[in-house]
């Protein structure tokens, strides 16, 4: 796994780069969203499968070299992902300011 924020049209993106468990690499990028809802799959980001979707104000795109039915399952795992780490890091605080 590997981490950096780059710069874009004065945004900064975070992207990671990680190996999909059969060494294949995938990068995860995020930024702020900006105006309107994005939700686009079966996207092709020179010759390798993307998608690309907005979740609590972050615009994120998905990017490996895989067909992209398997591409589709890895937007759903990690839209499941995203949603977890929210509902974690919110139950936490609220848990934590009731005590």
């Amino acid at each position: 796994l590997r981490a950096q924020v780059l710069g874009l049209e004065d945004k900064a993106i975070i992207q990671m780069v990680f190996q999909l468990p059969d060494g294949t690499p995938a990068a995860l990028c995020v930024t702020r969203a900006g105006q309107g809802a994005i939700e686009e799959m079966g996207l092709n980001v020179s010759g390798l499968a993307a998608s690309r979707w907005q979740d609590r104000g972050l615009d994120i795109l998905l990017i490996a070299n895989v067909h992209q039915d398997r591409m589709d399952t890895l937007t759903n795992q990690a839209r499941q992902g995203i949603a977890a780490l929210y509902t974690l890091r919110f139950s936490g605080i609220s848990a934590r300011r009731a005590e």
